[in-house]
């Protein structure tokens, strides 16, 4: 993987010569671009590291403090820009809008000084180990120093930011977990920039993810995955409607959980904004959970992270992924999987498992290679198989078969 990395480090995009931006195989990144490409990117050495260094000196300062649009990051925290403060809070209503108009004659540097209150920096923080690895980085687990709280903290170095669309990743994923305020969208902390590196800091989800649980238990009962996917649903809802981003990358893996019996979507990393009537054209992500328009290459929307969703809940009902077959010497490759994605039918729970009219007709809706007439998030949180149920009750069960998994692992490992 470091070998990987530092190779990935010395490549430049070509923006002629790019058959698509990344690909991702079981949590590995690669590039993928055509081969010669690759042939002169690997002849590139001082020059690219140079560009690096200049772009990265060109938006920090000598006080260490770096800047991606909006944000203001250093060793002490996060701050955002006066200007998209005011932005935000004139366009709310009622007393604060009054607020700000009353206060519309304040200098900039008052402004300034009260919102670029950098809190939560590097030297608040205690790390205890590694977590793993997400979209471009690696995450740690962290203790606050003042009051013990555990964090995970995402470390992506600025070399990984190639391009303009190595930026804009980076500043999509800060902007979408310091702008949400949706329950089941894992929560920020705060962000900070320190030795080259911007750090996402991010509570701590102790369940581990639905990855982690499906190892563990196999098959998932249909109550719990019902549960599960009616606060996944509430959280993709919010992700598209709120924030206007397509994640691109929901599995699994990227699905955590907690001991309170919370499910929260996370690794915003390749997650991309659409505005109107706009589709996204990247080809980014774990090529496996793409749905069939994005594997051909087409142009895409939200409904593609509804495949994604659909496929990750079928996984975690089969206790496999669902495109291998039951029997485990039996393997497609990579290629044929692709092909298999886009011309066979799609996977189905029915007749391996026993399971709810409404649960089977969830999974049609969301496995639907025609992505105008796939179910969108709205369409999700209404469905007859999840609408309606008891939230507290949902989380009472996540938090017991959370506690379960726990409970094998650590007896796993004595």
């Amino acid at each position: 993987m470091g070998a990987m990395g530092s190779r990935r480090g010395r490549r430049r995009r070509d923006a002629k010569t790019c058959a698509c931006d990344s690909i991702r195989f079981d949590g590995l990144r690669f590039d993928g671009r055509r081969a010669n490409a690759i042939d002169e990117a690997m002849k590139r050495d001082e020059t690219d590291e140079r560009a690096v260094r200049d772009a990265r000196d060109a938006r920090s300062t000598r006080s260490g403090t770096f800047t991606m649009e909006e944000f203001r990051l250093n060793k002490r925290g996060l701050g955002v820009s006066s200007q998209q403060r005011l932005d935000a809070l004139t366009e709310g209503r009622g007393s604060e809008a009054a607020s700000v108009s009353a206060s519309a004659s304040a200098s900039k540097s008052e402004l300034r000084e009260e919102v670029d209150e950098f809190i939560m920096g590097v030297a608040d923080l205690d790390f205890v180990g590694v977590l793993g690895t997400g979209s471009g980085g690696v995450v740690r687990r962290a203790r606050h120093k003042r009051t013990g709280e555990a964090l995970a903290v995402k470390n992506i170095a600025i070399s990984f930011a190639r391009d303009d669309d190595g930026w804009k990743r980076i500043i999509t994923e800060l902007r979408t977990l310091h702008k949400s305020t949706c329950e089941y969208i894992v929560r920020s902390r705060g962000a900070y920039f320190d030795q080259g590196s911007v750090s996402l800091i991010m509570e701590y989800m102790d369940g581990g993810t639905m990855s982690d649980a499906t190892k563990v238990l196999g098959r998932w009962e249909e109550e719990d995955l019902a549960a599960t996917t009616a606060m996944l649903a509430d959280g993709l809802h919010y992700l598209h409607t709120t924030l206007n981003v397509v994640h691109r990358d929901i599995k699994p893996i990227n699905v955590l959980l907690n001991l309170r019996g919370e499910a929260k979507l996370s690794d915003f990393g390749v997650s991309g904004y659409l505005i109107d009537a706009s589709k996204c054209h990247s080809w980014v992500g774990t090529v496996t959970y793409m749905s069939p328009e994005r594997i051909q290459g087409d142009s895409y929307e939200y409904t593609a992270d509804v495949w994604s969703m659909a496929l990750t809940i079928v996984e975690c009902a089969l206790g496999r992924f669902p495109y291998n077959p039951p029997d485990v010497s039996r393997r497609f490759s990579f290629w044929d999987l692709l092909d298999i994605v886009v011309k066979d039918p799609v996977p189905r729970l029915r007749p391996e498992l026993q399971i709810s009219d409404e649960f089977d007709n969830f999974v049609a809706l969301g496995l639907n290679k025609d992505p105008s007439g796939r179910m969108l998030a709205r369409n999700m949180i209404a469905h007859p198989w999840i609408f309606g149920r008891d939230r507290s009750d949902d989380k009472r069960r996540l938090a017991e078969l959370t506690a379960r998994v726990l409970a094998t692992k650590n007896a796993s490992s004595i």
